[in-house]
């Protein structure tokens, strides 16, 4: 009976070590993914430019420095329409600078 009772106890220790092991087993894999990710986005944050925009911008080309912004996109997809937003074009890097915004409703 006492060498019964062993038996099923160690069979029991030895499911639960298994269970253990491929548990340390997934988790070791996720940490490994989420190192791999991490060093991705930091290697696209520091290959992007600074104070760079972080979308497509489209310039018209027609010499002007300065701009008129007469929709912007947002990351959710709505639109913004007439926003006499004044935007400056620098001749050493080409980025777009905000001068001045006012709403119109």
């Amino acid at each position: 009976m006492v060498l019964a009772s062993h038996r099923a106890m160690m069979e029991l220790m030895i499911k639960h070590d298994q269970k253990t092991e491929a548990c340390e087993i997934n988790q070791a894999i996720y940490m490994r993914n989420l190192e791999n990710q991490s060093g991705q986005l930091a290697q696209a944050l520091s290959s992007r430019e600074l104070r760079a925009l972080l979308s497509n911008t489209q310039n018209l080309g027609n010499g002007n420095d300065k701009k008129k912004c007469n929709a912007i996109t947002l990351r959710s997809g709505k639109v913004l329409i007439k926003l006499n937003l004044e935007l400056s074009l620098t001749n050493v890097d080409h980025q777009l600078v905000g001068v001045g915004a006012d709403k119109k409703k």
